[in-house]
């Protein structure tokens, strides 16, 4: 709010400096990103700097210009809905008015945030896809993701739904073994007539991990798995696994069709690894289901990944680089430790 209010009152914003990216910090993964950086990203920085001022100024101007329009707008529906509206007729219903001016101020809001958006935009469109070409193994983002939930659905972690929509996507593979990252919301209806209502059954990414060798059955993860929804989602045939890691066995119930072959997968490793992750996307709903030659990681989180930082703060892309090293660092150390690359069996 203060840096808003800075640009509005007083034209000021924070300005890049060479000290920025002099001093600039980037998350360990073994590799030094910052001749990468150097090299691939900051030719780009003084180029994105240059469209961030100018669409704060276009920013600003739109919302010097919607201020007094906004509040003549809601004087004047006000005005009609309860003042005008009711000299006219006897019986008069405000709805429809004030809806009239709450949908014209949500058309003046996104106006006004069009060129924050459009410069986040080109931040996905440019500047993502050369983040992932750090990593070697054909990394490909795409703002709209071309697959979809039901292509997990034999994971037997998709919830039922009646609509998705899609965000992001990124493929690629490490030491051999593909990865992808799906971000989805999955929604469903619920109930009828007035009751009638629209439920988030799932909100975040989807991760699934390939691998070289095949899982005899499945070992699902779960989080707060109660027996009614065991046996409603159909797995009464699977057994519950006992492990011996009370943190883990505090934030997760195992099902498997194999003792033996889950607990191989279940290493002390694997299971630090999967509660780092919980903590790392702040997602206590985490989930995951080892079946057929995949490892699917279902990870509900509010956040919209893949997205520029503030614009009010310098385009070095700092932020965004060390989110992305942090994450994807965390699923290849998935890979390692589960050795999902080497084709011996279990």
């Amino acid at each position: 709010m203060f840096a808003f209010l800075r640009l509005l009152v007083a034209r000021q914003t924070l300005r890049l400096k060479d000290e920025d990216v002099a001093n600039a910090s980037f998350y360990n993964t073994g590799s030094d990103f910052m001749p990468y950086y150097r090299a691939q990203i900051l030719p780009q920085v003084v180029e994105f700097e240059r469209s961030r001022i100018e669409a704060l100024k276009d920013f600003r101007t739109r919302v010097l210009m919607a201020i007094p329009l906004g509040i003549g707008l809601v004087c004047f529906g006000i005005w009609l809905a309860f003042f005008k509206l009711p000299s006219m007729f006897e019986e008069t219903d405000p709805t429809f008015p004030l809806i009239a001016m709450a949908l014209a101020l949500a058309g003046i809001s996104a106006w006004c945030a069009s060129p924050i958006q459009a410069f986040k935009t080109s931040v996905k469109q440019k500047i993502y896809p050369r983040i992932f070409g750090f990593f070697q193994g054909n990394w490909v983002h795409s703002e709209k993701s071309p697959v979809s939930a039901r292509d997990f659905d034999e994971s037997s972690l998709i919830p039922s739904y009646d609509t998705e929509h899609k965000g992001d996507y990124v493929r690629g593979d490490y030491k051999g073994v593909p990865l992808q990252i799906h971000e989805s919301k999955l929604t469903r209806t619920e109930g009828s007539g007035k009751n009638r209502r629209t439920v988030t059954v799932f909100q975040g990414v989807l991760v699934c991990l390939g691998s070289n060798k095949k899982f005899k059955g499945r070992t699902l993860i779960k989080r707060d798995y109660g027996f009614m929804n065991w046996a409603a989602n159909g797995f009464q045939s699977m057994e519950r696994i006992r492990l011996e890691d009370p943190l883990f066995e505090k934030q997760f119930e195992v099902f498997g069709d194999d003792q033996v072959e889950s607990r191989y997968l279940l290493t002390t490793s694997f299971m630090d690894r999967l509660l780092k992750l919980v903590t790392l996307f702040d997602a206590k709903g985490l989930q995951a289901s080892f079946y057929d030659h995949k490892l699917l990681i279902m990870i509900p989180t509010g956040k919209n990944y893949f997205e520029a930082s503030s614009i009010f703060k310098p385009a070095t892309f700092i932020p965004e680089i060390n989110t992305v090293l942090e994450e994807m660092h965390a699923f290849f150390n998935i890979i390692d430790t589960l050795k999902l690359n080497e084709k011996t069996g279990l």
